[in-house]
């Protein structure tokens, strides 16, 4: 009994029927961890990755769907967005972060704009929707986000000088990010889709 309320057993449980090819007992144990943890985020991505790995869309997209009406704002959004990217429903994902923009506009959600767009093969939208970002916050308060938002430019649109612009605005020469800024990397979603791309965290507020 003390067991079927873990929800960190039935992750390890998941884990361990995985490992031996039980795909759907797999899936069954990570359902009964999200019930018992449903705001554990960690658990509705490996659910997700799972029902995706055993062909249930449709399941995929209602978990995601799930922690998006139950964690309002970005992340819940974000999580949803990238789910529906996996499973190949861009105009779904292109909608779900429409709606999310128009309640609280995000720099996350920006960035995935501009990424599902691209995707949809209308880079030049894609690019423009990062660009009227960048030039409705340029304020010191944004200096974070502009960085990162520049930095998806460059990674998804190789637009280099927009990054280099944006050094620009905020007066940080090059030399200056050393340390406190590493190699712009990619962070991950579920089912490998790309998130902000991050330069690292500033050690110093600007």
């Amino acid at each position: 009994q003390k067991y079927q309320r873990s929800s960190v057993a039935e992750a390890l449980l998941a884990s361990s029927l995985l490992a031996s090819n039980d795909k759907k007992g797999a899936v069954a144990a990570m359902q009964r961890a999200v019930k018992l943890s449903p705001d554990v985020e960690q658990y509705r991505r490996v659910l997700i990755n799972l029902q995706m790995n055993i062909g249930d869309k449709d399941g995929a997209a209602a978990t995601a769907r799930d922690w998006a009406n139950s964690h309002h704002g970005p992340d819940g959004t974000m999580l949803l967005a990238a789910t529906l990217i996996s499973l190949n429903r861009l105009p779904d994902a292109a909608t779900a972060i429409a709606k999310a923009q128009a309640v609280r506009p995000d720099w996350q959600l920006t960035v995935m704009e501009s990424h599902i767009a691209t995707l949809r093969g209308d880079g030049s939208h894609g690019l423009f929707v990062l660009k009227n970002w960048l030039a409705d916050h340029a304020t010191e308060s944004f200096a974070d986000q502009r960085l990162e938002v520049a930095a998806d430019a460059r990674a998804i649109h190789c637009e280099r000088r927009i990054f280099h612009a944006t050094l620009g605005v905020l007066q940080i020469p090059i030399a200056q990010l050393g340390d406190r800024h590493a190699t712009a990397r990619r962070g991950f979603v579920a089912g490998g889709i790309p998130a902000a791309l991050r330069l690292g965290e500033l050690q110093a507020r600007l």
